[in-house]
C-alpha cells in the first residue's frame, strides 16, 4: 500500500507576551509552578512577575537561585528559533542556557542590551511541537523578558555587539552630552564626592559631577581617579547621568573632598548627582530615623529631604546639611549624607519682631513651655537651646 503525503506546511509564529501575562508567578520558589501564557504551556521554577515603572516581564531569579532559576517550555508548533526581547531595566550581564532532557543546545547567550532581541537557535532533532525545552540563567544575575517569540524559520544565536570605537572625554560636561549607550574613556580625572554601595558620586575639576554605578568598586571619598575610566554613558531613566558597564577603572590615588556650599535658592535639577552642602537649614521637627521625607527651610526657600541612606535622627535646630541631588517627578529630592550643628547662627541678623516659638527636645512645637525645662527657640532664623526660668 502506498501512503500520499500531503505538502507540509510551514507553522505560524506563536508570541508570548509576559508583560501582559496575569497567570505569572508571583513570588520565586523551588517548587514548579504550572502556567499558560497565550497558549503556551510553562512550568517556572524561581521566576516570578516584576513590575518597574509601571512596566511588567518575566523575571528569571538568577541572582538569589544562581543556577537554579529556569523556565521548562513546552514548543507550542514545529519550533526552529525563540527570539527573546528583555525589558528596558534588564541587567546586561545575565547568561541564559537552552537545553532539553539535560542536553545543552548551543553556548550560553549573554543578553548584553535592554530592551533588544536574542535569537536562539534549536536543533533540528529537537524543534517538533511538543518538545519540552528548558530556558535557564546559568549566573548570578536576573534575566528580565518581556517576550518570547516561537518561529518556525530558522535563526542563529544573536551575537553580542562589537564594540563601537571609544569616544574620548575631557570633562563631565561632555560626558553626558553623548547619546545615552555610547562607549567612551575620560580623559581627566574624578573625584569622589560620595559612596554608597554601587552608586558613586564623582565630580571634574571644574566641579561637575556624574554618578558611577560600579559593584564592588573599592572607593572611598576623596579618591582621585585618574584618566583612563573605560564605561558606557547612560542616562538613567531618562533623567539622571550615570557611567555604568565599567571595563576600566584606574587605580585611585588618595585624595580630599569638599563639598561646595549652594545657597538654597540655586538648588535646582542641574545639580543632579551633585555632593553639596546646604547651610543654615531650619528643622522644625527631629528627622526621621528611616527612609522618609522630610523638609526643611532656608529663609523663605523650602527644601525637600530624604533619609535615604538611613542616618539617625537628629534633633530641631539649624544645620548645615550635606546632601546627593537627585530628581523626583522633576524636582529636586535631596537625600542627606551628613546633618552638622550651623556655625553661622551668630552672623544671623535677628529679628526682633519675628514671633517666638518653642519646641521640645523631640521636635515637637509647644505653645506655652514650662518653668525649669529645656527647650528649642526659634525666633525668626535664630535657633538657640534655652532653659526656660
Amino acid at each position: 500500500m502506498v501512503a500520499v503525503l500531503g505538502a507540509l506546511t510551514a507553522s505560524a509564529d506563536v508570541t508570548v507576551d509576559f508583560s501582559a501575562a496575569t497567570t505569572l508567578p508571583t513570588a520565586e520558589s523551588d517548587t514548579p509552578t504550572e502556567a499558560v501564557v497565550d497558549g503556551v504551556n510553562f512550568s517556572f521554577v524561581n521566576c516570578k512577575k516584576g513590575t518597574y515603572q509601571q512596566a511588567s516581564y518575566l523575571q528569571v531569579s538568577g541572582k538569589n537561585h544562581e543556577g537554579k532559576a529556569y523556565m521548562d517550555i513546552t514548543l507550542p508548533e514545529a519550533t526552529k528559533s525563540i527570539v527573546l526581547t528583555t525589558g528596558a531595566n534588564a541587567s546586561t550581564n545575565v547568561q541564559v542556557q537552552l537545553s532539553a532532557n539535560g542536553t545543552e543546545l548551543g553556548d550560553a547567550v549573554k543578553l548584553s542590551e535592554k530592551g533588544a532581541e536574542f535569537t536562539l537557535s534549536i536543533p533540528e532533532a529537537n524543534q517538533a511541537k511538543g518538545t519540552v525545552v528548558r530556558l535557564a540563567v546559568v549566573n548570578k544575575y536576573n534575566a528580565q523578558i518581556t517576550k518570547m517569540v516561537f518561529s518556525a524559520e530558522g535563526g542563529t544565536v544573536t551575537p553580542d555587539h562589537e564594540p563601537t570605537p571609544d569616544v574620548v572625554t575631557k570633562s563631565v560636561k561632555e560626558t553626558i552630552a553623548l547619546a545615552s549607550g555610547t562607549q567612551f574613556t575620560t580623559d581627566y580625572s574624578l573625584t569622589v564626592g560620595y559612596v554608597r554601595f554601587s552608586n558613586v558620586f564623582v565630580c571634574d575639576e571644574a566641579g561637575d559631577f556624574i554618578q558611577i554605578y560600579q559593584k564592588d568598586n573599592g572607593l572611598k571619598v576623596g579618591d582621585v581617579i585618574p584618566a583612563g575610566l573605560k564605561g558606557t554613558y547612560t542616562l538613567y531613566n531618562g533623567v539622571t547621568p550615570e557611567i555604568e558597564k565599567v571595563t576600566e577603572l584606574p587605580t585611585p590615588a588618595a585624595g580630599t573632598f569638599e563639598p561646595k556650599s549652594v545657597a538654597a535658592e540655586d538648588v535646582t535639577v542641574d545639580l543632579v548627582n551633585s555632593v553639596v552642602r546646604i547651610d543654615n537649614v531650619v528643622l522644625d521637627a527631629a528627622t526621621p530615623a528611616a527612609k522618609e521625607n522630610f523638609t526643611g527651610k532656608v529663609g523663605d526657600v523650602e527644601l525637600s529631604f530624604r533619609n535615604n541612606y538611613e542616618l539617625e535622627s537628629v534633633e530641631a535646630g539649624t544645620y548645615d546639611i550635606t546632601v546627593v541631588v537627585t530628581i523626583f517627578q522633576g524636582a529636586p529630592s535631596l537625600y542627606v549624607v551628613e546633618y552638622k550643628k550651623s556655625t553661622g547662627i551668630a552672623d544671623i541678623t535677628v529679628d526682633e519682631n519675628a514671633a517666638v516659638e518653642y519646641f521640645n527636645l523631640q521636635g515637637i512645637r509647644v505653645a506655652q513651655p514650662e518653668q525649669g525645662g529645656i527647650y528649642i527657640r526659634r525666633q525668626g532664623n535664630s535657633v538657640s537651646k534655652v532653659l526656660v526660668k
